[in-house]
């Protein structure tokens, strides 16, 4: 049995996971259910695994999960794929521990490998500061699943076991001794002694803010998780857009239309601009996640926050909309960590891969949160 360290950010939108030596893995959370007997037709032997993720769940600890076969990622984009609403909880939605498991699978070097799997998993602040959930969800997920290859590309006919060992984190809390602290827990940023810090990870259903202290130390008090995030964008913009043209289509490719296609869409032979949508659903949205922002910092302790962290999934999406209006607004510096796409993506999955990785040095403040909460 081989053991391995993972940090898994298990995103409404996509899962995000950083395994040994730093691999990144991205799997879109989409997920289509199929019968145990449908034969996949395969077009191309030239396929990728990354897009042909088609696996078997066995996990009799988990009854919700177990002996379900289903497409994942880029294989059940527009597929028939299930949805599941933005305003479902993490630790409720049990179909968005499949791209986790798949992920993880995926690292196995052979045909019946059993993998020893020590991950640092995050849940959003609103769902994390529940202390009677966050174990629960740690429990549920705790154990041992084989997940079993059907028509994956290079894959085939595999068997992987997972040993499960999860340990529970705040979304967006990492991030910030993650910009403290280098690759080995080790505090870099002296300058940064006795300042506060906070944090706003804008994620596919959520956005969480985090503040730390003067004392670079958790405050519960000060958390704040809000049900919005890029999903409720999208849903709206595909609700408008079936409204207006008569076609329903998923989160997914609607993001393919803003992100890829500069806010275009296609229809048969006939090209539509969706732009003034786009515009007016994340407007409306921003408005409230700065609303919350601007709430927060009212609280004299908040005041106090030196500099605010944004990033998260969504956070390159909400920039155009947020940035000039909140830095007009606050007297805190406001940092966005990245325009790298990718990289914005990952921070919480590095964070909590370094998390996991040196957990001994830094584990200290995540634990004073947990107890507070």
């Amino acid at each position: 049995m081989r053991r391995i360290t993972a940090g898994g950010d298990i995103g409404f939108h996509a899962l995000k996971l950083v395994v040994e030596e730093g691999k990144r893995v991205y799997i879109p959370n989409v997920i289509k259910e199929v019968a145990g007997t449908v034969s996949r037709p395969i077009l191309s032997d030239d396929e990728k695994t990354i897009d042909t993720i088609d696996i078997h769940i066995r996990c009799p600890h988990y009854p919700a999960l177990h002996n379900r076969r289903v497409y994942v990622g880029n294989l059940a984009i527009g597929n028939g794929e299930y949805q599941v609403s933005a305003t479902v909880r993490k630790t409720q939605n049990d179909l968005i521990l499949i791209p986790l498991l798949a992920g993880l699978a995926l690292e196995a070097k052979y045909d019946g490998e059993e993998l020893e799997v020590d991950a640092m998993i995050g849940l959003p602040m609103m769902e994390y500061l529940n202390r009677t959930d966050r174990e629960l969800f740690r429990q549920k997920i705790t154990g041992s699943y084989e997940i079993e290859f059907y028509s994956t590309a290079k894959r085939e006919g595999w068997k992987v076991t997972i040993h499960l060992n999860p340990m529970i984190t705040a979304e967006g809390l990492g991030v910030i001794f993650h910009q403290m602290t280098d690759e080995h827990g080790c505090i870099i940023r002296t300058d940064w002694k006795g300042e506060a810090m906070g944090a706003i990870d804008i994620g596919g259903s959520s956005t969480d803010i985090a503040i730390i202290g003067e004392d670079h130390k958790p405050d519960a008090t000060l958390c704040r998780g809000l049900q919005l995030g890029v999903a409720t964008a999208l849903d709206q913009i595909s609700q408008a857009i079936e409204e207006e043209h008569g076609v329903s289509f998923p989160r997914h490719m609607i993001e393919k239309f803003i992100t890829k296609d500069q806010c275009t869409m296609r229809l048969g032979a006939q090209k539509f601009s969706i732009k003034e949508i786009v515009t007016s659903n994340f407007t409306a949205i921003a408005n409230q996640i700065e609303q919350a922002i601007l709430e927060l910092v009212k609280n004299p302790k908040a005041s106090q926050v030196v500099r605010f962290f944004v990033f998260g999934g969504g956070a390159i999406d909400y920039k155009e909309f947020l940035d000039k209006s909140l830095r007009t607004k606050l007297y805190s510096e406001l940092v966005w960590l990245t325009d790298d796409v990718e990289q914005s993506i990952f921070l919480n999955a590095e964070s909590f891969y370094r998390m996991m990785k040196t957990k001994k040095k830094i584990m200290t403040p995540v634990i004073t949160l947990a107890q507070k909460a």
